[in-house]
């Protein structure tokens, strides 16, 4: 059996080719920022939440050098960051799921190795039939340019406590600094005398301030005026607190932000005094008071009080059924003008009795 006829089938490809070749010019590209930055690739399925790295992204997360890129799971990635960033970092991402919108994270990471080290993500949601298909972005080594700001933030943070210290030494005041973290960066003896007394805390530079405060009512208190600060308020505040062998204390603390020369928050500083004296002494004065006041509104006498001019600031309550008056009555008006009249009839010369 002979072939009778072909059909031929020309199929012009130059436009397909020109596209992956684009394509591949535009992945060389992108490859090349990616190296030029010391950046890595991440892709995160939602599906069965999942973890593509690339080898950079190996390399920045587990200090490994790989040729091909791998999985893990995403209950793992969240596990190399320290665990106060945890939280942060599931937050965002879930929220970028959510939201269809590009996130910015910063967080630091402990390696297999030991090596903790800052990085820096970004990515976007990819939609695929209006569906969430993949989660991807990249990661950047940012623990250099960090070590320099915390540097410079250091050193601006030290030169105020070089100028401030001096001051609290002479008046006899609690102070400490605090970074942005809520980590020390300095403090006096009062203060760690106080918080080892408070807390049986030895505090160390460095250290996360609110781990020592072990009362969950002073540790919510502290943390709140902390955020206040950090978001630029200045105010005071007294702290009541039971000292063994002391009794009831009250500490007036000063918080004030810390800013650099662009106005940036770099952290916090709080000076305190003692005020348990001058407040027992008020206790006092306001306890006698009112005892005073209590004998004299009760008194079979009349207590007549005028200012300057006259007029009349207290009448007791004797005094108002005297003169059948209530105090309001007579507020601010002057005496003569008001009670002599009243009690003309009962031939008491009042105005011999109250020299005006």
């Amino acid at each position: 059996q002979s072939v009778m006829e072909a059909i031929v089938t020309v199929l012009d490809i130059t436009t397909m080719r020109n596209a992956a070749e684009v394509l591949r010019e535009s992945e060389q590209r992108l490859i090349f920022a990616l190296e030029s930055i010391h950046a890595g690739e991440w892709e995160l399925n939602p599906q069965d939440l999942s973890v593509r790295y690339s080898s950079r992204s190996a390399e920045i997360f587990l200090g490994e050098d790989r040729t091909e890129s791998f999985f893990s799971p995403w209950s793992e990635v969240v596990n190399c960051f320290l665990e106060e960033d945890r939280e942060t970092i599931n937050l965002s991402v879930q929220a970028a799921m959510e939201r269809r919108e590009f996130f910015d994270v910063t967080g630091r990471i402990l390696r297999p190795d030991g090596v903790e080290r800052w990085i820096q993500a970004t990515g976007r949601p990819q939609e695929t039939n209006g569906r969430v298909a993949t989660l991807s972005g990249i990661v950047v080594d940012i623990t250099e340019k960090k070590q320099a700001e915390i540097s410079q933030r250091q050193a601006l943070l030290h030169s105020h406590e070089i100028v401030v210290k001096e001051v609290v030494a002479s008046f006899g005041l609690h102070y400490f600094v605090l970074d942005q973290n809520m980590r020390y960066v300095t403090f006096n003896l009062l203060h760690a005398d106080l918080m080892q007394q408070l807390f049986g805390a030895e505090i160390a530079i460095g250290q996360y301030f609110l781990e020592y405060v072990n009362m969950d009512a002073q540790k919510f208190l502290l943390e709140r005026n902390l955020r206040r600060v950090l978001a630029g308020e200045v105010f005071t505040f007294e702290h009541y607190f039971m000292l063994e062998g002391q009794g009831l204390k009250c500490l007036v603390a000063i918080y004030c932000p810390i800013r650099d020369k662009d106005g940036q928050i770099l952290g916090v500083s709080v000076f305190a005094y003692d005020a348990s004296k001058p407040k027992s002494a008020q206790a006092l004065l306001q306890a006698g008071e009112y005892r005073y006041r209590k004998m004299v509104e009760d008194s079979n006498l009349i207590f007549l009080q005028l200012n300057e001019q006259g007029k009349i600031l207290y009448l007791n309550r004797f005094g108002c059924e005297f003169f059948e008056y209530d105090l309001p009555e007579v507020a601010e008006k002057r005496f003569e003008a008001v009670l002599v009249p009243n009690v003309a009839s009962s031939r008491c010369d009042l105005k011999k009795m109250f020299p005006l």
